[in-house]
């Protein structure tokens, strides 16, 4: 029963990978991109994946599928251009120190690492040029026809209408005159052209190229992959204020109520001390894991709300008296299907709310964004937490009467019986009653 609920929880949670994440294997025979060949395709992929955890020598992003795709990509632009600051072109160092914090007033130049890095996402062939802050180029690929020479690009971002936009291009142009194409967003092609037709440098408009993507597009894949980086910052904290709250609070309500003993409160205060023992040590431990590389990612995630949910359900079995005598208590399958469902809520309701909430905190200057992403993903996870384990254990109190009925019968009636034989004694012992 143990392993059948922890294999639902990681498929539960597994489900909601982020769709945007890197596939890790491709069989070589089954690429066919004729843009590059099947060994150059390789070969990036070799230096991707042994490259580890810093970008390395590869001229190629380093995309370890552990994160989102706009993260990913975000992480590895910054390792390149700021080497030195993120500890030798750590991706975690990136991720955790620069994009987490990113300003509203730096992030057009962050706006502009992830046009290359969505250029070079479209376009295999092409390479980051070495040194990555190189002035005028940007990205670079062998020549095509076999010969020997590159073609070179410089990549431009404006934050702007077409028209607005072109004008700024046109005259960026006269400077960066060297690559063999200035590419720009697609929505701003026309207008660039347009716009040097106009002042009478047609030669240059074959040198125009399109990123893949508009600028409106190019904004918000920065703005996602800041927030997932922001979120992943905070999520173990979040996390483990969210797996205290929905377990203290109930027995806090109850003690408060008088509903149960103060000996009963303290155990159960004692659990979820447990619950942030555990939670501390795992965080430690995928702190030291290739640099933190899964700290913080939906995998690390996962990790540490399994964990939880171990040392839940643990103090669940120590007090049925053991596996055997746990799994035939129709009160112990009900709380472990509503844990497994809140664990699960939990986590997806504290990123999804951690989500709203730097959206809200955006409009907020200084740490709007921050306190956002904590308050939303605390809120998300504990909403999520009471609402699924609710869900969860009536749907497994649902599945017993349906499937187990004689179980949750006898259960029930030994209950009835406990109460009855109580009533009794209470009776006889009251020496008012004749």
């Amino acid at each position: 029963m143990r392993y059948l609920a922890f294999a639902v929880l990681v498929i539960i949670m597994m489900s909601f990978q982020i769709s945007e994440a890197s596939t890790v294997y491709q069989p070589l025979l089954s690429y066919s991109d004729p843009r590059i060949t099947a060994y150059e395709f390789w070969d990036t992929r070799r230096q991707d994946f042994t490259s580890g955890h810093v970008v390395g020598n590869s001229r190629r992003p380093v995309l370890l599928g552990i994160s989102g795709r706009n993260l990913e990509l975000l992480q590895d632009g910054i390792a390149r251009k700021y080497y030195n600051k993120t500890e030798g072109g750590q991706l975690v160092a990136a991720r955790y120190y620069l994009a987490a914090r990113v300003t509203e007033k730096r992030i057009p130049v962050i706006r502009g690492y992830m046009a290359e890095a969505l250029y070079l996402e479209k376009n295999p062939e092409y390479k980051y040029v070495k040194p990555p802050n190189a002035p005028h180029v940007d990205v670079y690929r062998n020549n095509p026809t076999g010969g020997p020479g590159t073609l070179t690009g410089q990549i431009k971002y404006h934050m702007f209408d077409a028209k607005t936009a072109a004008s700024m291009y046109a005259r960026d142009m006269l400077k960066d005159n060297k690559p063999t194409f200035f590419i720009v967003p697609d929505d701003h092609v026309d207008a660039l052209k347009q716009t040097l037709i106009e002042q009478g440098r047609e030669n240059e408009v074959r040198r125009i190229k399109a990123i893949g993507y508009s600028y409106q597009e190019i904004d918000k894949r920065t703005r996602d992959a800041i927030a997932e980086a922001r979120y992943a910052r905070v999520a173990p904290y979040v996390l483990l204020g969210t797996a205290i709250t929905l377990s203290a609070g109930p027995t806090i309500i109850d003690w408060y109520r008088d509903d149960i003993s103060d000996t009963k409160a303290m155990y159960k205060l004692a659990q979820s001390g447990s619950l942030f023992g555990s939670g501390v040590f795992i965080d430690q431990g995928l702190k030291k894991y290739k640099g933190g590389i899964l700290r913080g990612t939906m995998r690390g995630n996962i990790i540490t709300m399994t964990v939880f949910f171990i040392t839940d359900t643990g103090w669940e079995i120590y007090e049925h008296g053991g596996v055997s005598n746990a799994v035939n208590k129709p009160i112990f399958l009900i709380n472990t299907g509503g844990n497994i469902s809140a664990v699960a809520c939990g986590g997806v309701g504290a990123a999804y709310g951690a989500k709203a909430g730097a959206a809200l905190g955006s409009a907020v200057p200084g740490k709007g964004t921050v306190i956002g992403v904590v308050a939303g993903g605390l809120v998300g996870g504990i909403a999520g937490g009471y609402a699924c384990y609710y869900g969860g254990s009536k749907g497994t109190h649902w599945a017993l009467e349906k499937f187990a009925p004689q179980l949750l019968y006898q259960d029930e009636r030994q209950h009835i019986a406990e109460v009855q034989s109580n009533i009794e004694n209470s009776i006889k012992s009251n020496k008012y009653i004749k």
